[in-house]
């Protein structure tokens, strides 16, 4: 989506890392056991106007089944000839988000998307739980009460969704919002350790032996708070 930006920040820190640190023992394994296909931004048209569409009036993730748009052919046709074992799927979600019941802001939403209505289970979405599970125990020393997990209703016209469908084994991550990081740096850093943790499981096949109960014990994210609270008022002129 054009106004979500947290995760292409993070991506441009994950590629000059890669670059920058070649001593690095994690960059020499990610770099020695996998290859990375990174699609820093997919909706330009979208970012240029800070729109979660596109130039069509599309919403791209969305657009999983029909293929209208023609960065949801790309995105497909990539998928389907790099034919990944594992996706990332990278977003922002609203800031206002509570971390459960707490008072506290979802900093980051994790989800292993279902794959059909059932929300049944099978081997490539039990991978993306293992992965998952990891990104939350890696994060949870310093966003303990601030991890949730988004709503697993299967959406049958969603990327994220059909990409698990389809084989890949997808975990979507959403950046949501901590106090005082108005201007997501804060964030952005979590979500390179996100992606970084991530990627340093799928390397090292930990994410097999994580503990899914890292991901299950999530809670979910809780109502949204209002960016704007007005008591007191008196409201002059028609209802």
């Amino acid at each position: 989506h054009g106004d979500e930006s947290t995760a292409t920040m993070a991506l441009a820190d994950l590629l000059a890392w890669l670059g920058d640190a070649p001593d690095d023992p994690r960059v020499q394994q990610l770099r020695q056991q996998l290859t990375l296909h990174v699609v820093p931004i997919l909706n330009p048209d979208g970012a240029a106007v800070f729109s979660r569409r596109n130039a069509q009036g599309i919403d791209i993730n969305r657009d999983a089944s029909a293929l209208a748009s023609p960065e949801a052919r790309a995105l497909k046709a990539l998928r389907d000839r790099v034919q990944p074992a594992f996706g990332f799927n990278l977003h922002d979600q609203r800031p206002g988000y509570r971390a459960g019941n707490s008072e506290l802001p979802t900093a980051i939403a994790l989800l292993a998307p279902p794959f059909n209505q059932a929300r049944d289970s099978n081997p490539v979405r039990e991978r993306a739980i293992g992965v998952a599970a990891h990104i939350s125990a890696t994060l949870r020393p310093e966003l303990e009460g601030r991890l949730a997990r988004w709503d697993d209703s299967f959406n049958p016209r969603a990327f994220g969704d059909l990409m698990q469908q389809w084989g890949t084994s997808t975990v979507l991550l959403e950046a949501g919002g901590i106090e005082g990081d108005a201007q997501k740096q804060q964030l952005r850093q979590y979500t390179w350790v996100a992606i970084v943790a991530g990627l340093q499981a799928i390397a090292d096949g930990s994410h097999a032996s994580a503990d899914p109960a890292s991901y299950h014990q999530l809670p979910e994210n809780g109502v949204v708070w209002a960016d704007l609270l007005i008591s007191g008022a008196t409201v002059h002129g028609a209802a």
